[in-house]
Order: C-alpha cells, then sequence, then structure tokens
C-alpha cells in the first residue's frame, strides 16, 4: 500500500488535527498515527523527530499543537490501568496489597 494521502480513516476533531492530516500524512498513513499510544512527552520526541527529517515543515507552535493533540486523542497509559496493576504485580510480591501501591505510586 502506497505512503499518503490515501488513508482516509478519519481522526477526532481538537485543535491540531488539520496538522496532523497535513503532515504526519507526508510520510505514514493515519493508521500508523492512530495505533500508536504514547505520553505527551513521548509524543513530543517522536513529533519533533518526524519533523526535523524535512527542514521547515512544521514550526515549534505547531509541533507543540500537534503532541498536544496526539497526547490528547491518542494515549494510554501504555495498556495498564492501576488497578490491574495491582492485580498482576500481587502474583510478583505476593498477596501483600500495600507493596504494589507502593511500586505503583513510586
Amino acid at each position: 500500500m502506497p505512503v499518503g494521502k490515501s488513508e482516509t480513516r478519519a481522526l477526532p476533531s481538537g485543535p491540531g488535527q488539520d496538522l496532523i492530516q497535513t503532515h504526519c500524512t507526508v510520510c505514514h498513513d493515519l493508521s500508523r498515527v492512530t495505533g500508536s499510544k504514547r505520553s505527551k512527552p513521548e509524543w513530543s520526541y517522536t513529533v519533533t523527530g518526524m519533523m526535523s527529517k524535512v527542514s521547515g515543515m512544521a514550526t515549534p507552535k505547531e509541533i507543540e499543537t500537534m503532541s498536544s493533540y496526539l497526547a490528547a486523542q491518542f494515549w494510554q497509559e501504555r495498556g495498564v490501568t492501576h488497578s490491574e496493576s495491582s492485580v498482576s504485580l500481587n502474583g510478583i510480591f505476593g498477596s501483600n496489597p500495600h507493596i504494589p501501591q507502593k511500586v505503583i505510586r513510586g
């Protein structure tokens, strides 16, 4: 499948949606974007890296807008909730419910 604007998947509306559709689809189809789940710092790092490959493609303000949009729309905490973490950590640390909570909360 050729890369570029051939992908017609709709993005959720919000500030930065248009930038994602015009900038990211130069090299990727939107499924590559929508299939990624990253935190705001991870999206900032990724978007900055991608935009630096093409000089002048996006301003720092546009990069910030895109990163904020992506973090708001396509973020999850590695697909695990804190309650699920407690359950899985119980298997590692035993049945003491206080140990997983301390690990999770840092």
